[in-house]
């Protein structure tokens, strides 16, 4: 019985040890309970801050490929800009070279003026000279051989002078003909890549340049016809001298016509000699400065104006 009751103690004391080791591990149990809803709070706050992340995370990639197709856009329109950039620049270069181009036609049609300017200075000495020297020639030829020259010979002579001066003033005119379309050709070259007021100044140059020629050729003309008609005035002024004297020795004769005497007044004797002549330079003078106004109303360089440009018209108005 002592060995029961001790064992029952034992047992007591083994079913007390169990109850308190039942109830430290329940305490245990209850702290790792709190422990384990604390750790499932926390890993339900740690799974609601990782759908936040995610859902900022989304949002993030959103704006990243916003972000990306912005930067694409920016970099084609710098693209965009360093193209038309160097465009800009090729075009410059361009403009460059053309106006380089430009400066050396200008320079070059500057030159050709000059060039011109100083051909039509010696053009117009050429033509005084000229000039000078057909007036010589007929001072000379009227002073030296008219009062030995029978009629036909001064005829011929007046068909060689008009022959010549023809030739002189043909030759002249082809010349001149002849630079003025070389200078037209080079005013429609040069005018294709300069600018209109630059052909325009040239043409009107070249204009007036024919004008010049043209009213020198016409002044020589004018000048040679007066010459012409002051010989011819001569020659029928020597005609008429020559017959004065029959004239008189015929009234100093009283000639006879049907068997009846006819007298010669000295009035129809000096009649011949005193009309003649102011006759003559009247009709011829009245003449030339018909042709002269004529000629200064319409002058011939307007007639080779329909051949050229509208621009070259309205120059010449």
């Amino acid at each position: 019985m002592a060995s029961l009751d001790a064992q029952i103690k034992t047992a007591t004391k083994q079913v007390k040890t169990a109850q308190r080791a039942i109830s430290a591990r329940d305490k245990k149990v209850i702290a790792a309970n709190k422990v384990i809803a604390e750790k499932t709070m926390l890993l339900a706050r740690r799974h609601e801050e990782m759908d936040a992340k995610k859902k900022r995370l989304a949002r993030s990639e959103a704006t990243r490929q916003l972000l990306d197709s912005e930067r694409m856009g920016i970099q084609e329109a710098l693209e965009q800009e360093t193209r038309r950039r160097e465009h800009i620049q090729q075009a410059e270069s361009t403009l460059e070279m053309t106006a380089e181009e430009l400066l050396s036609a200008c320079s070059t049609m500057d030159s050709d003026i000059r060039r011109a300017e100083e051909t039509l200075a010696t053009m117009e000495k050429d033509a005084s000279m000229a000039e000078t020297a057909v007036k010589n020639r007929v001072d000379e030829i009227r002073d030296k051989f008219l009062d030995v020259f029978v009629l036909d010979d001064c005829d011929n002579l007046l068909e060689l002078l008009s022959t010549k001066f023809q030739g002189l003033a043909q030759q002249e005119t082809d010349q001149f003909e002849e630079y003025a379309a070389a200078f037209t050709i080079r005013a429609n070259s040069v005018s294709y890549a300069s600018n209109r007021s630059d052909s325009r100044s040239f043409r009107c140059a070249n204009a007036v340049m024919r004008a010049k020629h043209d009213k020198i050729l016409r002044q020589k003309e004018l000048h040679y016809h007066v010459k012409v008609e002051a010989l011819r005035a001569r020659k029928a002024e020597k005609r008429a001298r020559t017959k004065i004297p029959l004239l008189k020795e015929v009234s100093a004769s009283n000639c006879r016509i049907d068997g009846k005497p006819v007298e010669v007044s000295s009035q129809q004797i000096a009649a011949p000699g005193t009309n003649l002549e102011p006759e003559v330079d009247s009709d011829r003078e009245n003449a030339f400065q018909n042709q002269e106004h004529e000629a200064e109303n319409n002058p011939p360089w307007l007639s080779r104006q329909t051949n050229e440009n509208v621009d070259d018209k309205v120059l010449w108005l």
